[in-house]
């Protein structure tokens, strides 16, 4: 009998059952945590959505001064307490939380972040406000362009 002229196809690595896509989740899948941020300890005075921004930082190594006084701080009338500052990038960094409860729905309150945001912006800083739930929807995604000075809602 002659033989036949066959092409062997090169062997093909085995694929895993149910294919794992970074962000997608399939049916059989299960999800993984997202934004896995260990619970406050008691000592951290401050709320929780101001201790997922605290974890973060402190993961990723970035170096932060928490509830620093500018200008007086709380001591002189026009002074200020960013929640973080970050002073080892030119210019100096201000990141603000805007948690749920205090800071939506208050026009005083929203009044009083624009100066305050107008006065650090005149002192050379840069001023991000993140908001409480994109902190708990996407921390990594918030805190790097955070970073990177690009808030992601308008004030």
């Amino acid at each position: 009998m002659p033989r036949r002229n066959t092409v062997r196809a090169p062997k093909l690595p085995v694929l895993p059952k149910f294919p794992v896509f970074p962000g997608r989740i399939t049916g059989m899948q299960k999800p993984e945590p997202i934004n896995e941020v260990p619970p406050k300890p008691a000592d951290f005075l401050g709320p929780d959505d101001e201790w997922r921004v605290y974890w973060w930082l402190t993961k990723h190594n970035v170096a932060f001064e928490y509830q620093v006084s500018v200008m007086g701080g709380r001591k002189q009338i026009g002074g200020l307490v960013p929640d973080f500052l970050i002073t080892d990038r030119v210019p100096p960094l201000a990141i603000n939380v805007q948690g749920e409860y205090w800071h939506f729905g208050n026009s005083g309150l929203a009044a009083a972040n624009l100066m305050t945001k107008i006065q650090l912006l005149n002192r050379g800083y840069d001023v991000v406000y993140v908001r409480e739930d994109d902190l708990y929807a996407r921390l990594d995604y918030t805190m790097q362009q955070a970073l990177q000075g690009i808030q992601l809602y308008q004030d």
